[in-house]
């Protein structure tokens, strides 16, 4: 009788089960070509979509222009859009600046540029569709008049539509636009600082506004001191705190120690999910650390000073600074790329702050690549299961080299073995890394290599190629047969009644797998010590989902 059960619940269930290959590479060798043919392909950028793929955009400079081009793929790495992507803005410019990609979640994918198509350099977004359709046209220009536009940022709003932020000539301005690409508001609010010269350096959404980040020079030189400054504001435009939050202060000329920022160094922040901001910076005055600092949802910091230093070690130089956040636990990460004085040696290390900003890895944090004759450079963080991952390339500026990952647990021990992970081992001239965390729990990474743009996803497990499938339980139904239990990497009976079995058992470890059956649920597919219904139908979701 079970096996005629078995019999007609596999019958109504095979025909759901995805069958298409996976396209992410599985050859730390050979990563997914995302962008290639003649000349430079640069800048890529990877934004993650709700149901496990991403969204990838870069400048092709196959013909000319650096022109805009976009990719989405699937969860499984498979392109979603013609081969070489779409063409978002054929240009004419001989050399790039800084854009930006974001996705909303819908899956549309917003693209901001500077843009010579008009004959004027000016700053163009594109709202597209998943099927890769450019919802507005020729894209919506949002600067106006003959100065240097550059950094647009765009920030999707939970409400629908975006705004645009882009710096002009020692200011910047921030304009809506509602989902049609129309105004919201009657003009742009543009910020100005008397004396001296703001650059835009990220922008997030926040509830129905925006928080932007941008340096502040001392003057309106671009070689004077910088420091950083932030500011909320709401849908209309209005700045919520009543001052801007100086997330780091510059010093004037002659003042001792010296503080700033590297001149053409724009860092980023992470929204705290709260309405504050985490920030991550490193300074090229006396000190020479790398830093952090929350900013509070009302513009305070939350740490005194000039913030989170990441190492109290005074032999060495930090220069560069990856910072990540786990909201849950209230826990800092930063990596820092360290030299000796002379800069002729260099390492890498990472600290872990608690959420009270107490260091819990040393002094000098932990070591992750020693002191040597090679320097590595864009280094990026992604906090993951309490724990934190770091990728950089082992080398920088036109040398060749492999791409590293590393996976530290809370009490700074690695998670992959062997360490560091090599995510891609080919010695290639790499420039460029970009990466974001995956809706399927994995990192996914994009960069320039050679002169192609190419992609490569990082499992939690540290293995490279598609998403680990959760329902893949096991390789046969039979409790004596020695596959049952073990992954085969197929979705089958086995896996279905394999649950079914550590279900009736009450196997908290095999079973256990949500603690809602609603997928807009926080708590959807995640593990909450009781089994029930919820369990039963999470697994017939993720059945169904197919292991692409």
């Amino acid at each position: 009788m079970r096996q005629i059960k078995r019999v007609t619940v596999l019958t109504a269930l095979a025909a759901c089960v995805g069958g298409a290959g996976a396209q992410w590479s599985t050859d730390p060798m050979n990563p997914l070509v995302i962008g290639g043919g003649p000349n430079e392909q640069v800048q890529a950028k990877v934004r993650p979509t709700a149901d496990g793929g991403c969204w990838i955009a870069w400048f092709d400079n196959a013909a000319g222009g650096y022109d805009v081009r976009v990719q989405r793929l699937d969860r499984a790495g498979v392109a979603q859009l013609a081969a070489g992507g779409v063409l978002v803005a054929d240009r004419g410019f001989s050399s790039t600046v800084d854009y930006d990609l974001e996705v909303d979640a819908a899956g549309f994918a917003y693209v901001t540029f500077n843009d010579d198509r008009s004959g004027d350099d000016q700053i163009t977004v594109h709202r597209i569709a998943p099927d890769g359709t450019l919802l507005w046209g020729v894209g919506v220009q949002v600067s106006m008049g003959n100065g240097f536009h550059a950094n647009p940022m765009v920030a999707p709003l939970a409400s629908g539509g975006v705004t645009v932020g882009w710096t002009t000539e020692g200011t910047f301005s921030l304009l809506r636009l509602d989902e049609s690409g129309a105004p919201s508001w009657p003009t742009p609010v543009t910020i100005v600082d008397a004396g001296r010269s703001l650059t835009l350096s990220d922008l997030h959404a926040e509830g129905d506004g925006v928080i932007a980040l941008w340096v502040r020079s001392q003057t309106t030189s671009f070689l004077s001191a910088k420091g950083l400054r932030m500011q909320s504001f709401d849908g209309s435009g209005a700045a919520l705190w009543a001052g801007e939050a100086v997330v780091y202060p510059s010093t004037a000329q002659g003042v001792t120690p010296v503080k700033s920022i590297q001149n053409g160094y724009f860092p980023t922040f992470l929204p705290d999910g709260a309405g504050g901001a985490v920030v991550a910076w490193y300074d090229n005055g006396t000190t020479r650390n790398a830093w952090m600092q929350h900013v509070n949802a009302d513009g305070s910091l939350r740490f005194p000073g000039d913030g989170l230093a990441g190492s109290t070690s005074g032999t060495q130089l930090r220069l560069s600074a990856a910072g990540a956040f786990d909201a849950s636990t209230g826990d800092y990460f930063l990596g820092f790329v360290v030299s000796n004085s002379t800069q002729t040696q260099w390492g890498y290390r990472a600290q872990r702050f608690d959420s009270t900003g107490t260091a819990q890895w040393g002094g000098a944090g932990v070591q992750l690549l020693g002191l040597s004759g090679v320097q590595t450079s864009f280094d990026r963080a992604l906090a993951s299961d309490g724990g934190v991952e770091f990728f950089t390339f082992e080398d920088c500026c036109g040398s060749t080299g492999p791409l590293y990952g590393w996976s530290l647990d809370a009490a700074g021990s690695q998670r992959w073995s062997p360490a560091p992970l090599l995510a891609n081992s080919r010695n290639s001239v790499k420039a460029r890394l970009a990466v974001a965390p995956g809706a399927a729990g994995n990192a996914l990474l994009a960069w320039t290599d050679g002169s192609d743009v190419v992609a490569q996803a990082v499992n939690p497990d540290g293995t490279i190629g598609p998403p680990v499938c959760q329902a893949d339980l096991s390789g046969a139904s039979d409790p004596n047969d020695p596959a049952y239990g073990v992954p085969d990497g197929t979705l089958d009976a086995a896996d279905f009644f394999y649950f079914l079995d550590q279900f009736v058992l009450g196997n908290l470890g095999a079973a256990d797998m949500t603690g809602s059956s609603d997928p807009n649920d926080p708590s959807y597919g995640v593990p909450d010590g009781v089994l029930d219904g919820s369990d039963f139908f999470y697994f017939l979701d993720v059945f169904v989902q197919g292991c692409d």
